[in-house]
């Protein structure tokens, strides 16, 4: 495809809020969670909802409780619409 070419409008990514830039670079996986659910004004049960697990979970996981797991992560990425390494950080 060259430059002048465009994609059809059947092709072009949903328009989402701009998420990223309500984070932090020092933010955490549990805060950056919590910031993307609460961007999309979501409640911690209906995110636990779209990602096959409970509300406690979700809880827990925003708390710094305990780390999702690489499928829950997986799961979080699409129901949050990110890319899962967004929701990573490296010192967790």
């Amino acid at each position: 495809m060259d430059d002048t070419q465009t994609l059809p409008q059947t092709l072009t990514r949903p328009q989402t809020p701009n998420l990223c830039a309500a984070l932090s670079p020092a933010s955490t996986t549990a805060h950056r969670i919590r910031q993307y659910r609460q961007a999309l004004d979501w409640t911690q049960a209906a995110l636990a909802e779209k990602v096959k697990t409970d509300a406690a979970t979700v809880c827990d996981w925003e708390r710094g409780r305990h780390a999702p797991s690489t499928a829950s992560v997986r799961r979080l990425a699409v129901a949050l619409n990110v890319h899962p390494a967004l929701l990573l950080t490296w010192d967790d």
